[in-house]
């Protein structure tokens, strides 16, 4: 995995496949995401009818918040 992200040129898709293999989302899951499922305080990521169509709460490390506080700090700037 490792040798693979460096190699991902579009830095969106980059930032889902990290994110994908740090919480174990699914791409749908992912896809389906939205500012109100992000708990950065708590960090948690609030998945809303997933498989099974199931909720839960997957847990973010220090990757995956830095990668959203990044991503909303540059769309918001817009």
């Amino acid at each position: 995995m490792a040798i693979l992200i460096p190699t991902i040129d579009h830095a969106i898709v980059r930032y889902a496949v990290i994110t994908m293999a740090n919480t174990g989302l699914r791409v749908s899951e992912l896809c389906n995401l939205t500012l109100d499922d992000v708990d950065l305080k708590n960090r948690v990521l609030k998945v809303r009818h997933g498989k099974g169509n199931k909720d839960r709460s997957i847990p973010i490390n220090d990757v995956i918040q830095q990668i959203i506080r990044f991503k909303i700090y540059h769309y918001q700037s817009k």
